[in-house]
């Protein structure tokens, strides 16, 4: 568990060892661990994909250290590109289950700021806000129609039963799953 030996790992050529890195540091969650994730997460040209895989992580590991690297690629608009919507919906896993007040905002602001175009944002913050996030929920998938994709037609049904779920006092549990399967669903 030596962060230093960990962070050269992320010089390795073999994106499966920088992927093992970013685990086990996010595992470590000391503050110089964080601090070499968030050193990798600044990298601009660190791919989509890597950086989604570091958010996750982070996510997986609960390191509640890397909440305020969570929250900045929840609200920064320079992780608004259609190429980083995996790391977003990494992101915004990673919120979920870090949990707290600080997260449920994170995700709120999110969704809001994206007209709720981010179907894990909704999700997430549906399971960790509840029927506290129904007015957010209801107004946003209005607004999401604005932005026709191929897969929103699925997710507005989907979103439907969330919203018909936190009204009746059920939680969506079913969608308390990390992004790839959530996807899939």
């Amino acid at each position: 568990d030596n962060v230093a030996l960990w962070t050269t790992a992320f010089d390795s050529p073999f994106p499966d060892v920088r992927r093992l890195a970013s685990q086990r540091l996010a595992k470590i969650g000391s503050r110089a661990a964080v601090r070499a994730i968030k050193t990798w997460l600044s990298r601009t040209d660190l791919s989509p994909e890597e950086r989604a895989d570091v958010l996750l992580a982070i996510g997986e590991e609960r390191t509640q250290g890397a909440a305020e690297l969570v929250a900045f690629h929840l609200s920064d608009p320079a992780y608004d590109a259609w190429e980083l919507r995996d790391a977003r919906a990494a992101a915004a896993w990673a919120a979920r289950r870090l949990g707290g007040d600080r997260m449920v905002r994170a995700l709120r602001l999110s969704a809001v700021r994206r007209d709720g175009r981010d179907w894990a944002t909704l999700v997430y913050l549906a399971i960790l806000d509840k029927g506290a996030s129904l007015p957010t929920l209801k107004t946003l998938r209005v607004r999401r129609l604005r932005y026709p994709e191929s897969n929103f037609g699925r997710q507005e049904e989907q979103i439907d039963r969330i919203i018909s779920g936190l009204v009746a006092g059920h939680e969506p549990k079913r969608f308390d799953v990390p992004p790839k399967a959530l996807f899939e669903m």
